[in-house]
């Protein structure tokens, strides 16, 4: 096996003689004391990245997980398989703003948050109406409490009459959705 010594070169130079010549890297990092070899093949670096994460990969060849990020890269493997369900941080799809509730629903025709999370409140109030809230209505919750999406604490109002509401001008009618 042919070693190609980083330093001699930039990175990024090396990276393409090796992807273009299949060579094994030594990468010094700047470090003499840890000396780092890695060379993959794409089958193999599939295989691994289909089970572990870039941290697992890099933490087993010990190297960092930049580099792995580039062996990636030269390779055209893309990162899709980290996404919602397949996310090692997922967390069922709830999230919270501030005091509120978001779940996760990508098909949803008015998302809140990140185009693809709505909240809580909201889908509880649709689900009871049968339809989805039209542009110009918005959820008052009755009892002020953001995180109590009963549906006798939600009320469907205009914008305007929200407004009022929280101003103490008008009383909303309790129950009502």
């Amino acid at each position: 096996m042919i070693y190609h010594n980083i330093k001699r070169r930039t990175k990024s130079e090396s990276l393409k003689l090796a992807y273009k010549n299949n060579l094994r890297l030594t990468n010094n990092g700047g470090n003499t004391q840890r000396n780092k070899d890695f060379f993959i093949s794409k089958n193999e670096l599939i295989k691994l990245y289909s089970v572990m994460t870039k941290y697992q990969i890099a933490k087993k060849f010990n190297m960092s997980t930049n580099l792995v990020s580039k062996w990636l890269r030269k390779y055209n493997i893309k990162n899709n398989k980290r996404i919602g369900k397949n996310n090692p941080h997922w967390k069922g799809g709830i999230m919270f703003d501030k005091e509120r509730k978001l779940i996760y629903t990508p098909n949803h025709p008015n998302p809140d948050f990140l185009k693809k999370y709505v909240y809580e409140y909201r889908l509880i109030a649709e689900k009871h109406l049968g339809r989805y809230l039209k542009s110009g209505e918005v959820i008052h919750h009755i009892n002020g409490n953001s995180l109590d999406n009963r549906i006798e604490n939600l009320y469907v109002c205009t914008q305007s009459v929200h407004v009022k509401i929280h101003h103490k001008k008008i009383e909303c009618e309790h129950g009502n959705i």
